[in-house]
């Protein structure tokens, strides 16, 4: 038993020198961490093309602008995520894949449009030359997107005085319409100048008045007769940071 016991201690012995051994020599021949060098790594910079979101589509206004689009079923005619109901002006509504504009999130300049303009007629009106940039999404809706986003939104920007300006202090615009189908005639005028470096204003007004709508045979459609009009007054305060 006593053979048996030393042996055990020798060899225990041993095993801990081994294990000390190496820590011993790479002290004796490292550095301690005051004397490490500083190493300085270079910053990497990752270049790449970011995909657009296939959910978020971008209507193209200058194409509204040659087309002399006139009304919503002008200017989305070319998206086929988009319908816009017939009818008169008053009665368009937004269909964003099938889902009617009450359960939309849109938005004009920001402000969520939350009404119908008259009973059950649509909730939006907005002349094609007034718009700027127009964004809708048709995928999951965002964080950001605002309440009533689940069935997609339709995000629409106006013009402002000094997109109209180009470098110019003062401008003008005066067209006119006709449409023989049920004897429509309409005009806009619209104003805009810039009062400051950075101050400017829009002034805005459209009109159309129309008699019954004529079928091929000659026949009157009901209640499409009406008179529209449409205001608007725009301030603009841009590139104060300048």
């Amino acid at each position: 038993m006593s053979h048996t016991s030393t042996f055990f201690y020798y060899l225990s012995s041993s095993l801990y020198f081994c294990a000390l051994a190496p820590m011993g020599w790479a002290h004796e021949g490292g550095h301690t961490p005051d004397e490490l060098a500083t190493l300085n790594i270079p910053v990497i910079q990752v270049k790449g093309q970011v995909e657009t979101d296939p959910f978020v589509k971008t209507l193209d206004t200058e194409y509204l602008s040659r087309s002399l689009a006139q009304d919503l079923q002008d200017s989305f005619k070319l998206d086929p995520a988009v319908q816009v109901g017939t009818g008169s002006r008053n009665g368009q509504k937004i269909f964003l894949r099938g889902i009617e504009d009450l359960h939309l999130n849109i938005q004009i300049d920001g402000a969520r449009q939350g009404g119908n303009v008259f009973h059950h007629q649509a909730r939006l009106q907005i002349d094609p030359f007034l718009m700027k940039q127009v964004r809708v999404f048709t995928g999951p809706a965002q964080a950001d997107a605002g309440p009533g986003a689940l069935g997609g939104s339709v995000v629409l920007e106006t013009l402002d005085a000094q997109d109209l300006l180009q470098g110019r202090a003062l401008g003008a615009r005066v067209s006119t319409h006709y449409e023989s189908s049920s004897d429509l005639f309409g005009g806009i005028t619209a104003a805009y100048g810039q009062l400051s470096d950075h101050l400017g204003i829009l002034a805005y007004a459209r009109k159309n008045s129309n008699n019954e709508v004529r079928a091929g045979g000659g026949d009157s459609m009901v209640s499409t007769d009406g008179q529209h009009d449409n205001y608007l007054l725009k301030a603009s305060l841009l590139d104060l940071a300048e």
